[in-house]
Parts: structure tokens; C-alpha cells; sequence
């Protein structure tokens, strides 16, 4: 009995082991069959699109669950994001979820934008990054990715590569790179912990790119600590062949380093960022890809505050090959200053620089790159500085300028320039202007030239754009003509050497003021004041009204007025109206001179003659007409003359006259001269009579001399 009772049993379990083998086997059917179809997937995406409360958008699908699947797009959109994905395609590794890992083996995304709108409340992290499984990603490549963060400028990418993993309460990531069209490509490797406070460990490397510059160093770059608070380092080695070490096997130096703490999550930018400490070693422009960068090379450091809205620091750097800029160099050996930048605006405060030639430069400026201003045929940033020069030689900045030792202060504000300096190597000659340049023109406030000679100043308007307009007037003080020398030293012409002085006539020739004679450069000394004034084109075809008053002067120990006014062009002269009264001596001239048919009548009375030169006594007066142009030019001129006398030689009661030279360079000539009571060699004569008429290939001369003791009369004709 009992063994029948138990074949019932038997039969059972046998045919419940059949149900569930057939059980099972239908399951691994409708899974093998879900993974082969695509309506699985479209069943599956249709359910996380419902549960998403329709932030999650799903395109087109294509592929199974087992062989790999691609989505046309997939958008999700809340109120803090928008998430766009085209052209997916995923493949995996199902059998690896029995080990519990979720192994993807590719993953290709054609492009992504990434949509920030911002929630208004402070980011924070979660307590944990865990995920259920491990998760493997062995390569995952992105086409183009656009991160739009709402109140920044958007990020571009391209070719972003990824593979990393997840495992042991930790996120690697093996590889991930990318590339911006305007910033360059950067690559790196990854450690992050899955709890709070997420221990990082990062390192890559960064190869920058900036528009318009040459290929630049690739930038290694180390993260150590949390997410929440981690030291970041940067490190530039310096290109192959630059300061490399003797040891060829040795590492390069360090070129450039930064060092600084990043807080991510604090409240503010400044809290966020600590200061950044920035280093840098024989740096040289070219080595940064500036096309046409001076020959530098720079060594110092910096330190760098970052602001919600403002920049600031301090720097310091020295230039190991300084030298003239115009031979493609930097003039200065040091700078050290503090420094801010802020909406577009750079300021400088404290600034010193040490000069090639050791003159220095100090003070604050400050440059507005958000306003442009247009100055001589330029635009260029607005500028607001104050310097002060010390023993500044501009020999040394640019080769082929004039040595010199200035001190003072030069200034700008935005198209307004200022000046106030003196130079030490020319005996103390100062320069003061202010000037404003607008436009085409430059509007001259105040312009001042000191030297032991004198000042002389302008204001005014002058164009700097042909043809060279000039409207200026000013005045002279205290100006002494003999110290014409010193003033044509502070343009530029050379002085006298001693070579010159000792007795050399070649250096002599060449020497300023060299052209006047000795005797007459000591009888220019004395002190000269007044106005002038010049109106008219400077420059290329110079026509300028002239004006010229000496209100108050003194010239060899003799007082001295004058009022000179005309128009002046390089061939000719017109409306002239001179007053000279010089000591006892009278001149004056009207007219114009240098154009055919031109007349300049002038008048000459001088009660002395010895004024001119000592060996001479007796007073004079002449008038007359200089007539013509410049290639034909004639005098006509009478004279008169009262008690002549030459050094006790030659003597005469009176003299009078005419001479008429129609033509200069004909050589026409026609002389009448009369004399009274002459003395020659101590023989008296009461007259004399000279007549002169003709040119150089036909003329006649004739002479008539009576006395108590003598008379005769003698002719003479040439051909």
C-alpha cells in the first residue's frame, strides 16, 4: 500500500518540475525575445517617459536591448535644466548585470546642449554619489557638446572621449578629453570618492589656443583634496631648446607655475577661489605663439585675487635682454605693481619700472578698454595715467635719439597729454604742454620751452594730417639771441666739440652757430621779449601769416623794439610790414618780395654808425625798394651820410647817393655817389664825385676829386 500511495507523489513532483522547467523556459524565451526586438526597448522608454511627468522626450528608436539600440533624441527639460541628446547609440553588456555591473562597451552621441537656468539657491552635494551597481564604460565619444550656463558665455567642445568606471565606493575616469574651437584641448585622469566629502585625485594636461597667436605650450595641470575644498596646481614647461639643463636626462624647469585653492561650493567668487599664485622663468613673447613679439625674456611672480566682478594683484618681473624698442626689444629691466581689472578696465596703482639706462618710471594709470578713442589714425583704448620720469634717457629706449637725463611728469586723460619735464644733460632746458587731440587736429592748451636763453611758448591748433594746418600764437621771454646754440640743441642738432673748439675747422663748420662770426655772436647777447604768431599751412607747400612783436628788449647793452607781420612761402614774401628800433637806429619795411613785379620799399636811419662796428664813425640813412623776384632781384637805394669817418684813415663831412641794381644776377649797375670835405691818408679834398653804370660785358666808371692841393678826374670803360 504504502509504495502505491507514493507513486502519486512521484508523478507530482515530476510534473511540477516539468511547470517549472517549462516556466523558465518560457521566461529566458520572452527575454530572449525582448532582447531581440525593438518594441521592447520602445515599451521600456515608453514607460520612463510616463513616469517622468512629460519632462522626458524620446525620438525615434532603432536596434534591440541585446545587439545595441539608438535614439534619434532625447530631451529632458525642468526648471533648473534642458538636456538634449542626438543621434544615441548604446551598446552593452547585459550578461554582466548577473555579476551586478551595467557594462557599457560604446557609447556615441552626435551632439548635446546642456541648458543651465539657474535655480537662484546655493549649489550643494548630495551625501552620496552611490550607485546600485558597479558601472563600466569603456568608451564613450561625444561629436559636439554645447554648455550654456545661464549668466555666462556658452562653452563649445568637440570630441569629447570618455572611459571610466565605477567600483569600490569610487568614480575613475581613465581618459577624458576634448576640444574647444577657441580654447584649445585639454585631457585627463580622474579619481572621485561616492560619499561625502568626495576625496579627489586629478591630473592632465591642457594645450591652450588663442586667436591670432602661434602654437603655445601644453599646460600641465593637479587637483588633490575634496570636491567640496582642493589645491590646484598649474605647470607650463618651457618648449624644447629654452633653458633647457645641462643634464639632458633631467627634467625641464618648471616655466611657468600656478598654485591656488578652489572652494566650489562657498558663497562668494573670492571665497570660492583663494589667491592665485602665479610664477614664471625666462619667459620669452615668441615662445607664447605673438607673432612679432619683442625680444624679451621675463622671470617673477604674481599674485592674483579673483572677485565676483573685479581682478586684482600685485606683480613683479624682471627682463633679462632688455634694449631699444626700435630694434625689436623691451626697455626695461623691472616692473613691480598692483593691479585691477573690472568691466573691461585695467588699473595700475603703484607702478615702477626700472628703465634700460637705469632711469624709472612711477605712478597710476589706468587703460578702458570698453572706450576707444580714435588718435592719430588709430584706435586705441582709453587711457588715464599719471608718471613721474627720473633720469629717463631716451637713448636708451630707442637708438638714434638724443641722450638724456629727464625728470618730471608726463599724464594723459583719455585725448588730453601733458607734459612737464627737464632734461639734466642740457643744462636743466625744460618742456611743460598740454595738449588735446581731436580728430585730425591737435588743440594745443599750453606749450612751454625753458632754457638758460629764454622760454618761448605757443598755444593753439596744428593739424597732424596733411596739409599741415597750424593756427599758433605765443610768447617769448627774456630770450638772448646768442643762445641760439642751447636751443637748437633741445630739437636735436649736435654742439660743439672740443675738437671744434680747439682749433679743428672741419668740426668747426659743422658745429650750430659755427656759420656766425665770433665777434658777432658777442654783440647778440641781451635779453628779448614779446608775442608771435604763425597762421597757415606748415607743411608740404609752407604758406603761414607771420607775426613777431619784441615789446621789451635789450641787445648789446642797447634797448630794442620790433613789430614784424607778413606771409611768408618758400619763394616769396608778401604784405611785409617791419618797425625795427634798435639804440639810436631806424628801420622799416613794406611790401612784398620774390615774385615778378614785387616791390619791398624799406627805410634805414642809424645815428651810429659805430653801432655796426667800431673802426666806423659818422651817422646814416638810406631808403629804397628791393624790387623782383628771388632770381632777379634789384635794389634801388638812396643814401645820405653826416661825418664819416674809418679808423682816423678816412674821413668825409658827407655822403650821398644812388645805387641802382635793376638785376642782381644780370649784373647791371648804376652808382652816383657825392662827398664833401674828404680826408685820405691825411690829404684833404672838398670833393669827390664817383659815377659807375653797366653790367659785367659793358660798363664805364668815372671819377672826379678836387682840393686846395689837387684835383683830377679819371674814366675808365670795359667791355
Amino acid at each position: 500500500m504504502a509504495g502505491n500511495a507514493s507513486k502519486p507523489l512521484r508523478l507530482l513532483a515530476r510534473l511540477f518540475g516539468i511547470a517549472l522547467a517549462a516556466i523558465l523556459l518560457a521566461a529566458a524565451a520572452a527575454l530572449w525575445w525582448a532582447g531581440q526586438t525593438t518594441s521592447f526597448v520602445r515599451w521600456a522608454l515608453a514607460r520612463a517617459v510616463a513616469v517622468s511627468d512629460g519632462r522626458l522626450e524620446v525620438g525615434a528608436v532603432r536596434g534591440t536591448l541585446a545587439g545595441g539600440f539608438g535614439i534619434v533624441s532625447l530631451r529632458w527639460r525642468d526648471d533648473q535644466r534642458e538636456i538634449d541628446l542626438r543621434d544615441l547609440s548604446i551598446a552593452w553588456r547585459p550578461e554582466r548585470l548577473l555579476r551586478r555591473e551595467l557594462r557599457l562597451t560604446r557609447v556615441e552621441i552626435g551632439s548635446a546642449s546642456v541648458r543651465l537656468r539657474g535655480s537662484g539657491e546655493p549649489a550643494s552635494l548630495p551625501a552620496s554619489l552611490a550607485l546600485p551597481v558597479d558601472l563600466s564604460v569603456d568608451a564613450l565619444g561625444l561629436g559636439r557638446l554645447l554648455v550654456a550656463p545661464a549668466d555666462t558665455e556658452p562653452l563649445e567642445l568637440e570630441r569629447v572621449a570618455l572611459a571610466g568606471r565605477y567600483r569600490n565606493g569610487a568614480y575613475r575616469i581613465e581618459h577624458l578629453s576634448a576640444s574647444s574651437p577657441k580654447w584649445g584641448d585639454a585631457s585627463l585622469q580622474a579619481r572621485l570618492g561616492d560619499r561625502a566629502p568626495f576625496a579627489l585625485e586629478l591630473t592632465g594636461r591642457l594645450g591652450p589656443r588663442v586667436d591670432g597667436w602661434g602654437s603655445l605650450p601644453r599646460i600641465a595641470v593637479l587637483a588633490d583634496g575634496t570636491l567640496e575644498d582642493f589645491t590646484f596646481a598649474a605647470q607650463a614647461q618651457a618648449p624644447a631648446g629654452v633653458a633647457e639643463l645641462a643634464d639632458a636626462q633631467a627634467p625641464r624647469p618648471v616655466w611657468i607655475g600656478l598654485d591656488t585653492r578652489v572652494r566650489p561650493l562657498a558663497d562668494s567668487l573670492a571665497a570660492r577661489l583663494a589667491p592665485i599664485e602665479l610664477t614664471f622663468d625666462g619667459v620669452e613673447p615668441g615662445q607664447l605663439g605673438i607673432a612679432g613679439a619683442p625680444r624679451a625674456r621675463v622671470s617673477g611672480s604674481a599674485t592674483i585675487h579673483v572677485e565676483a566682478d573685479r581682478i586684482s594683484g600685485r606683480l613683479s618681473m624682471r627682463n633679462a635682454l632688455p634694449g631699444p624698442a626700435n630694434r625689436q626689444a623691451v626697455p626695461v629691466r623691472t616692473i613691480e605693481t598692483a593691479f585691477g581689472w573690472s568691466q573691461r578696465r585695467l588699473d595700475l596703482a603703484g607702478l615702477r619700472a626700472v628703465l634700460e639706462g637705469g632711469g624709472t618710471v612711477a605712478g597710476d594709470g589706468e587703460i578702458d578698454f570698453a572706450r576707444r578713442l580714435t588718435l592719430f589714425g588709430r584706435t586705441l583704448p582709453a587711457v588715464a595715467a599719471r608718471l613721474t620720469l627720473t633720469d629717463v634717457d631716451l637713448s636708451q629706449l630707442a637708438s638714434g635719439l638724443e641722450k638724456t637725463r629727464l625728470r618730471g611728469t608726463i599724464s594723459s586723460e583719455d585725448a588730453t597729454f601733458g607734459l612737464d619735464l627737464t632734461d639734466a644733460t642740457r643744462q636743466g632746458i625744460a618742456a611743460s604742454a598740454r595738449v588735446r587731440v581731436d580728430g585730425e587736429r591737435l588743440s594745443i592748451e599750453r606749450a612751454q620751452l625753458g632754457t638758460s636763453a629764454g622760454t618761448v611758448s605757443a598755444s593753439g591748433t596744428a593739424s597732424i594730417a596733411a596739409p599741415w594746418r597750424i593756427d599758433l600764437n605765443g610768447e617769448f621771454r627774456e630770450l638772448d639771441p646768442a643762445g641760439v646754440v642751447a636751443l637748437r640743441a633741445v630739437l636735436g642738432a649736435s654742439s660743439a666739440t672740443p675738437r671744434a673748439a680747439s682749433g679743428d675747422a672741419r668740426e668747426a663748420r659743422s658745429a650750430p652757430g659755427a656759420e656766425v662770426p665770433q665777434q658777432w655772436l658777442a654783440r647778440l647777447h641781451g635779453r628779448l621779449s614779446g608775442t608771435w604768431a604763425a597762421q597757415g599751412t606748415a607743411w608740404p607747400d609752407p604758406l603761414l601769416g607771420t607775426r613777431i612783436v619784441v615789446d621789451r628788449g635789450m641787445l648789446d647793452d642797447q634797448p630794442l623794439r620790433a613789430n614784424w607781420q607778413g606771409d611768408v612761402s618758400r619763394d616769396r614774401i608778401q604784405s611785409a610790414v617791419l618797425e625795427l628800433a634798435f639804440g639810436d637806429l631806424r628801420a622799416s619795411a613794406q611790401g612784398s618780395l620774390g615774385g615778378a613785379g614785387d616791390r619791398l620799399r624799406f627805410s634805414l636811419r642809424a645815428g651810429s654808425l659805430a653801432r655796426f662796428d667800431r673802426r666806423l664813425g659818422g651817422s646814416m640813412s638810406a631808403s629804397g625798394e628791393l624790387v623782383g623776384g628771388w632770381s632777379g632781384l634789384g635794389i634801388v637805394a638812396d643814401l645820405d651820410a653826416r661825418r664819416l669817418d674809418w679808423a682816423g684813415a678816412a674821413a668825409a663831412e658827407t655822403l650821398s647817393g644812388r645805387i641802382e641794381l635793376p638785376d642782381l644776377q644780370a649784373g647791371r649797375v648804376a652808382i652816383r655817389i657825392d662827398a664833401t670835405e674828404l680826408q685820405v691818408s691825411g690829404q684833404r679834398f672838398d670833393r669827390a664825385r664817383v659815377r659807375a653804370d653797366g653790367d659785367v660785358d659793358a660798363h664805364t666808371l668815372q671819377l672826379e676829386i678836387g682840393g686846395p692841393a689837387a684835383a683830377g678826374s679819371a674814366s675808365a670803360r670795359g667791355a
